[in-house]
């Protein structure tokens, strides 16, 4: 699963908004945790071969929905 790296979950993070399924870390996302760094596929991707997941074991599912964020500056 590839998808819902941000989002209404509950938690310090949900002052962050980004993107629902981001391919590679983006520069330009407010960081309150150094953790939000990984929500990407890229990350994810590295994470599981870091752990001896063989990358033609791995599929990367992309969502086709959005998330809406209100009362954002």
């Amino acid at each position: 699963m590839s998808y819902d790296f941000h989002g209404p979950f509950g938690g310090p993070l949900d002052v962050v908004t980004g993107h629902n399924a981001a391919l590679m870390e983006n520069p330009n996302e407010p960081e309150v945790a150094m953790a939000v760094a990984d929500f990407n596929v890229e990350a994810a991707v590295s994470l599981f071969e870091s752990f001896g997941v063989p990358k033609s074991k791995m599929n990367v599912g992309l969502a086709f929905y959005g998330r809406g964020f209100g009362n954002v500056p």
